[in-house]
């Protein structure tokens, strides 16, 4: 089962696609207003595209290793229309077309602005909502498994509300025996002295247990208070 800190990082990861498809939408943008391109140019397409693919293979491996997190992640992507197209289809569009425009610049072929134009509006709009649902999904996953870890502790906490009421029944207990025993021992005379400090421990023992399940009560209130909070 995947961590809150996979999660987080697939969260990174897709927030890096995002970073990377806007670096892509700057470079359409330069080539468009028919800058000057070089082999530098061309190689800095190339290394975009190269680690769009391998941060979106990263993705995908990460969330196979969770069998459910990977059948929601499949079943998001699968039911995920953008423009009546799949977020598979526009990533794979994307790659191909900036795999595509990379090699016409590093060897210099004609670009047909038409179409450079379309796939700028493509990357900025198409490619950059299928990319904000993605994060959207791990969020809205890391959400959840957090609400329910804070589900949980609560739980464990009202556990040990529990535990201390029946050791506050059990102090009650113990201090019910010191008084009789105290009672009995001043009755005895001489001859309880031995029972009266019998009592008297149990007395200190009742008040020192009283003192320490106070204040894990009051640490228990205080952290249920911080997580309501």
């Amino acid at each position: 089962m995947l961590k809150e800190s996979d999660i987080s990082l697939l969260i990174n990861h897709s927030g890096r696609l995002r970073m990377l498809s806007h670096r892509a939408a700057m470079f359409i943008t330069i080539i468009n207003q028919d800058l000057p391109t070089d082999d530098w140019f061309a190689d800095e397409l190339t290394i975009t595209v190269r680690k769009f693919e391998q941060d979106y293979k990263l993705v995908a491996d990460t969330v196979a290793q969770d069998e459910s997190m990977n059948n929601a992640y499949l079943k998001f992507k699968d039911s995920t229309q953008i423009q009546d197209q799949s977020i598979d289809n526009i990533i794979k569009s994307f790659v191909t077309q900036l795999h595509q425009l990379s090699t016409a610049v590093r060897y210099k072929k004609a670009i047909n602005k038409h179409q450079l134009l379309d796939f700028l509006k493509f990357v900025s709009s198409t490619l950059l909502l299928a990319l904000n649902q993605i994060v959207a999904f791990f969020e809205d996953r890391l959400s959840k498994i957090a609400a329910h870890k804070l589900h949980k502790i609560k739980e464990l906490a009202a556990d040990i509300e529990e535990k201390l009421e029946e050791v506050e029944k059990i102090n009650l207990s113990i201090k019910i025996l010191s008084f009789n025993a105290s009672v009995e021992a001043a009755r005895a005379g001489e001859m309880g002295a031995g029972f009266k400090v019998v009592a008297s421990e149990m007395n200190r023992l009742n008040m020192m247990t009283r003192d320490v399940t106070q204040g894990v009560n009051a640490s228990v209130n205080s952290f249920i208070t911080e997580i309501n909070n």
